[in-house]
């Protein structure tokens, strides 16, 4: 199993890119953990309380899409299976929505924690 977020994050910073708020996306996993065969989704962005779709084709988020357990990536142009949980990034708070357009049940985490759940959409710095 990996653990991709905190070595995206690292080479983010080292590549001196700049984001508010960094979130991962696993499909069929609920503890923020990625199989060897298994895919996820990296999400960040600089912007703040906009709701993003967990579906492909967000363009206020950078996404991209890992499988093979991280190593192969591309866009997130299609659709992702609901997400089984989601992980935060560091000095990020975001909530979390089981449905589409920050709508339906709501659930929020910060700060390098896993939030479990199948969620369909969030919104970062609250």
């Amino acid at each position: 199993m990996k653990l991709f977020s905190t070595s995206l994050v690292a080479v983010s910073v080292l590549a001196g890119f700049s984001y508010a708020w960094d979130v991962t996306s696993y499909r069929y996993i609920s503890d923020c953990r990625v199989h060897d065969d298994g895919a996820y989704r990296y999400y960040e962005g600089s912007d703040s309380k906009t709701c993003h779709n967990l579906a492909g084709g967000d363009s206020g988020a950078s996404c991209t899409q890992y499988t093979n357990g991280g190593d192969h990536h591309a866009n997130c142009d299609g659709n992702m299976v609901v997400p089984g949980s989601i992980y935060v990034g560091g000095d990020t708070r975001c909530a979390f929505f089981t449905d589409t357009n920050c709508r339906g049940t709501r659930r929020e985490g910060s700060n390098r924690v896993c939030v479990r759940g199948a969620f369909k959409s969030f919104a970062c710095n609250i």
